[in-house]
Order: C-alpha cells, then structure tokens, then sequence
C-alpha cells in the first residue's frame, strides 16, 4: 500500500543529514535553546500493526520507548545537551482536576520525541543514525473556523440504522475534539457540572490551563458534533438542537490556549491518546500557515488513520490559492474540509 512506503527500506547513510524543516539560519547559529520534534525512522505502532499483524505489537512499542531514551543517553555522550520536552496535563475528574508532568514521547500514531536543545545542536542531532526529519516546535497552530450542521445533510439520515440496529444518529460512536476544550456545562451536552459525564467522556488540557474551554471554539466544533438539546421558550419558541451526530459521546482535548494558539507536540499528544482510548473520529479545526505535508502533526495524522480512526481536519482560513492548505489538513490521508462562499 502506498501509505506504508515512507517506511520501505528507509537506510541513510552514516553522516547523512535528516531533513531540516521550519528552521532559519539564525535558528540554527544561536545559543539559545530551542523546542524540536524529532522524528525516527522506525515506523509507529499503529503503522507497524497494520504492516505485522501477527506480531506482538506491545512488545514493540516498548522496544519503541527504550530506544527513545538509548538516543537521548547517546546524544548525551556525545555532549550535546538536548532534554526531553513535558507538558502540565491537566485532567478532569468528579473530585476536581489532576495536573500530570507528560513527556512529548510518541509511539502510536507518531514515532519520535518533543526535545529541547541550542540550536546550534541541531543539524549535529540531525546527522545521527536513525533520525527522519528534525522540525521546529513553535506555537504555530490556530483555530480555523467552521460551518453549520445543514450543510452537511446530516439530518436526512438520521432516521435511518446501521447494521446492528442503531440509529445514524452517533449512537456508539466516540468522538476526539483535539481544539480550545469543551465546556461541558453548556446546556447542549446536557449541562454537567463536572467531567467526565454521560456526554463529554473525558477531558484534558494539555496548556497548563483549566480543561474546560476558555475561549469558545472547541465548545462550537463540539457542538456543531454532537449538541443534543431542547429549548423551551425561546424567542423564536421551543427548539431541538442538534449536532451531525447528536448521540455521540466526545473526548475533549485542549490543544489550544486562550488565545487560540498551540504547538505540535501537544496536538500529538492529543492523537495518541484518542487513539489509545479507542477513538473512531478526531476533529481537528484547527492548523498552521505552512501546509507541510511532511510535518509532525501530518505525519501523526497519518498513521491514527492506521489505527483505525477517522481523521477530519479543517484546509485552513487562507486560500483558495495553490498551498494555501495548513497543516495537519495537508496530511496525505485524512479527510480535510475546506468552505468557500
């Protein structure tokens, strides 16, 4: 299969040098230290499963994470001082929320670490057996905005059934909104007090900031989703709200700050964890400016479509001149949606 060739007969030579991406030159001279996703050329569990799938895929993540800290034990003997990256996740829970230091170490949709160094270590890094791509780790990423459910023509479906029986109304359906958050105390996921809840199934903030959103866009792609609520008396009279897939349960994941920005390594962190908890769609409304095709976030999204999950990702605000895609949306084989009026 064509989405597996990435990982055929990937050999380079001693001394050669991964591709560098996003770096400029004064990046790459400086003393200051710098974030880093780097990438390694052994494919991710979720590829692996899919290319071996009688062999003992647990066995190889964890061959996976020992190699990880081998490389980082090797970088270190040659002196280059180059840390591992962590993010403050932030937890949701009926007793409060749980703040949890996680290390940007990725095995199952993305097989590579979030590390920092000086820039000056990096082409030095780049140049060491095993290394793919070497990329900068900016907050680069943003919201991009959505449109609304009749577009879609969701509603024409729904009195119809799948095979067993449920309505195509989400019925069984879980689903990861990689975003700003979800404010599941909104009335359309049924008003909680707390999560998780019967709607919103877990949620995690991965900026340091409290899970629930703070700025309104994920609880708008949520709802958009899944809302399923009725309102009475309202100016225009009562009113069922509803989202594409009302009855289905959501996975809320804050990517994004406040402001609406975040970086890479969090959004992938995000991917492997809907992945791990069995997620059957990912909704990313959100990407950066560069449209790389070959960049973390793409490369992550491609591999959670291995591991069985549907990817959907917005094209991005620009356009709609030649790549002006962002990034995850550039991604080879997600679905990516794009509006024009």
């Amino acid at each position: 299969m064509a989405m597996f060739d990435a990982y055929r007969g990937m050999v380079r030579q001693p001394g050669q040098m991964a591709p560098l991406r996003r770096f400029s030159p004064d990046v790459l001279e400086s003393e200051s230290v710098v974030p880093v996703v780097l990438e390694f050329e052994q494919p991710p569990v979720a590829v692996y499963k899919r290319l071996n799938p009688h062999e003992d895929a647990e066995k190889y993540e964890a061959q996976l994470a020992e190699a990880h800290q081998a490389f980082l034990k090797h970088l270190a003997s040659l002196g280059l001082n180059v840390q591992m990256a962590f993010s403050n996740v932030t937890v949701a829970g009926p007793t409060g929320t749980t703040v949890v230091n996680m290390p940007h170490d990725f095995t199952t949709v993305f097989n590579g670490i979030g590390v920092l160094m000086p820039g000056r270590m990096v082409a030095n890094v780049a140049s060491q057996q095993g290394v793919r791509a070497v990329t900068l780790n900016r907050e680069r990423v943003y919201l991009n905005l959505d449109q609304s459910v009749p577009f879609t023509g969701a509603p024409e479906i729904w009195g119809r059934t799948d095979t067993a029986g449920r309505s195509l109304k989400g019925e069984g359906v879980t689903i990861a909104v990689i975003d700003t958050g979800v404010d599941w105390t909104h009335e359309v996921f049924g008003g909680y007090t707390e999560a998780p809840n019967e709607k919103v199934i877990h949620a995690v903030s991965l900026t340091g900031e409290h899970p629930i959103d703070n700025f309104g866009h994920g609880t708008h792609v949520a709802a958009i989703i899944a809302a399923d609520a009725e309102y009475k008396g309202t100016p225009r009279g009562d009113a069922q709200v509803n989202g594409v897939a009302p009855k289905a349960k959501i996975l809320g994941y804050k990517v994004l700050t406040g402001a609406g920005s975040g970086s890479a390594t969090n959004i992938i962190l995000a991917m492997e964890d809907a992945a791990r908890r069995g997620a059957h769609v990912m909704n990313l409304s959100l990407g950066d400016s560069f449209g790389d095709p070959y960049s973390p976030e793409c490369s992550a999204a491609n591999n959670a479509m291995l591991a069985g999950c549907i990817m959907v990702i917005a094209a991005g605000n620009a356009g709609p001149e030649a790549s002006s895609v962002g990034a995850p949306g550039a991604a080879h084989h997600v679905i990516t949606i794009a509006w024009t009026l």
